[in-house]
């Protein structure tokens, strides 16, 4: 008996569509996991802001973090993206800095729900002009 499954364009978009959607499944399922671990550790989520916050500290930049002796993992983000960008020999995309943060130690967890507290320090440093952002490329000021 042969195969009558044809691969057409039509077959690859509905493949792709099926794929997006459990990619959003996926999604949701983290974050109502997210909720359940704050709830057992005495969070309320019936505001789904303060789950946000309570992830999702607020971005300040201490100057000693990097001096003090603390673990990479432990170093506040803000400092820690600076610290890779004062480093690195070029300038750096979002997905770069996210993926040497996670190299670098920073727990994935720390840098927020759909990377929200990343994104934030990103913006904050920009805005304190610690570093600077040339299209989609990041680099420290200094």
């Amino acid at each position: 008996m042969e195969n009558d499954l044809a691969i057409t364009p039509e077959l690859v978009r509905q493949l792709k569509k099926a794929l997006e959607a459990h990619r959003r499944a996926a999604q949701e399922h983290e974050e109502k996991a997210q909720a359940i671990a704050m709830m057992i550790r005495g969070a309320s989520v019936l505001d789904p802001d303060a789950i946000l916050e309570a992830e999702s500290p607020k971005a300040e930049v201490h100057d000693g973090d990097t001096a003090s002796g603390q673990d990479l993992g432990e170093q506040s983000i803000p400092n820690t993206i600076m610290r890779l960008l004062s480093s690195a020999d070029r300038s750096m995309t979002k997905l770069g800095l996210r993926q040497r943060l996670v190299e670098s130690g920073i727990a994935p967890e720390r840098l927020g729900r759909n990377f929200s507290y990343f994104y934030t320090s990103l913006k904050r440093l920009e805005k304190a002009g610690k570093i600077k952002k040339r299209g989609r490329l990041y680099r420290s000021a200094s």
